[in-house]
């Protein structure tokens, strides 16, 4: 999700806006265009993205390390399918 560098400094988002990311986006619409509150709109609507998705992957990693650590426990082999 957090590539800026490389296809600003090779390409700045072209031919046309064919490498053009995410982050080169808002950048260009905040320094660029001076499109500040669309800019910052943009900011906070990736942080609530990569909130949700990091608030996902913990719950998911959270419940396999309570299972092994269950299985420990009991002395049980999970079953490999």
């Amino acid at each position: 999700m957090k590539v800026f560098e490389q296809p600003f400094v090779m390409t700045n988002g072209g031919p046309g806006t064919s490498t053009l990311v995410l982050y080169q986006y808002t950048w260009m619409n905040a320094f660029k265009y001076y499109e500040m509150g669309y800019a910052s709109a943009i900011g906070y609507f990736m942080g609530a993205v990569i909130l949700v998705l990091s608030c996902i992957n913990l719950y998911i990693n959270r419940t396999k390390d309570e299972d092994e650590v269950k299985r420990k426990k009991t002395g049980k082999r999970r079953n490999r399918a």
